[in-house]
Order: C-alpha cells, then sequence, then structure tokens
C-alpha cells in the first residue's frame, strides 16, 4: 500500500469520528450523558486442557482461519450456541 493510500485511510477514520461525534452533538463531550453505572457479573473463569485428534484440530484451525479469530473464539462460540 503505498504512503498515500494510507494517508488517505486515516482522513477517512478521522472524518468517520467527526461524523460520530455531530451525531452526538458537542463534538464529543456529549458521551458523558451515555455513560451508566450499570455492570455484569463476569463469572470466575477456570482453564482446562483438552485433547484433540489431528483430524480435529485441522478442522478447528481451518474455521479459525476462515472466520479470522483465535481457537479459543471457536471454541466458546460452537459452546456458546448450545
Amino acid at each position: 500500500m503505498t504512503p498515500s493510500r494510507i494517508d488517505e485511510q486515516v482522513k477517512e477514520v478521522g472524518r468517520a469520528y467527526c461524523r460520530r461525534d455531530r451525531r452526538y452533538g458537542d463534538a464529543g463531550r456529549g458521551y458523558l450523558s451515555l455513560l451508566t453505572n450499570k455492570f455484569t457479573v463476569v463469572r470466575p473463569v477456570r482453564r482446562v486442557n483438552v485433547d484433540l485428534t489431528q483430524g480435529m484440530l485441522g478442522e478447528l484451525d481451518a474455521r479459525a482461519a476462515r472466520l479470522n479469530i483465535s481457537r479459543q473464539a471457536v471454541i466458546k462460540t460452537l459452546l456458546g450456541r448450545r
């Protein structure tokens, strides 16, 4: 990618932030009204080891590559659907 193309992409990102700021008003100062004290409780995480065959690992890697996410994210997504 050429430096001029990178500059154009940076400018476009800057314009997107300006549009977002105009949408919320006050050039970003209106964000405080969007913040709340609400939060969700995160359950403790436990680490586990899983033995997989080469075939299973290949399928997992292929799906992760296709979705452009990590192996762990693929596993969590599949388990979360059930």
